[in-house]
């Protein structure tokens, strides 16, 4: 994806988010203040937006479209290298925010590479898909806070 200048202002840097041996990959944005997100954000693309208990979106999950084609009932096309993109704001995100977008993205890569069908319906998204990433991301932080406050000494790998 190439960023217009006008978006691209307040972009603080892009990570590739990728798995070994797996041709799949998403894309992570850091964006310098909410103002330079939600100029990217609703700049007419395809979102979901994590928003922080005063209702102000922080962070989203967004998936690449693409046209699936078929031979008879089964679908053929195989979905793009580039699956999609996680996007955060500086100093307002959390472990919660973060593993809440990756699952929306790891919940995308299953729809659109194992069953081929990376399109869902908004009541689809609000009745199972959202309530299991808010689930997973409390999980996940909750499970980060007690193993850092039983283990503190930990050394974590780094990259």
């Amino acid at each position: 994806m190439n960023l217009n200048t006008r978006r691209k202002r307040g972009l603080v840097s892009v990570k590739k988010l990728k798995m070994d041996g797996d041709r799949h990959y998403i894309n992570a944005y850091l964006w310098r203040d909410l103002s330079s997100f939600h100029r990217y954000s609703s700049a007419g693309r395809r979102h979901e937006l994590t928003r922080e208990p005063g209702g102000i979106a922080v962070a989203c999950h967004t998936p690449m479209q693409y046209k699936i084609s078929y031979q008879g009932k089964k679908a053929v096309s195989k979905a793009p290298p580039k699956l999609g993109e996680v996007h955060f704001v500086r100093n307002a995100w959390d472990i919660n925010t973060v593993v809440h977008e990756l699952t929306h993205a790891a919940i995308y890569r299953l729809r659109a590479t194992v069953l081929n069908k990376p399109y869902c319906s908004k009541d689809f998204m609000e009745t199972y898909e959202e309530p299991i990433c808010y689930a997973v991301g409390t999980w996940a932080d909750q499970l980060y806070r007690w193993l850092w406050k039983m283990n503190p000494s930990h050394k974590w790998k780094k990259s």
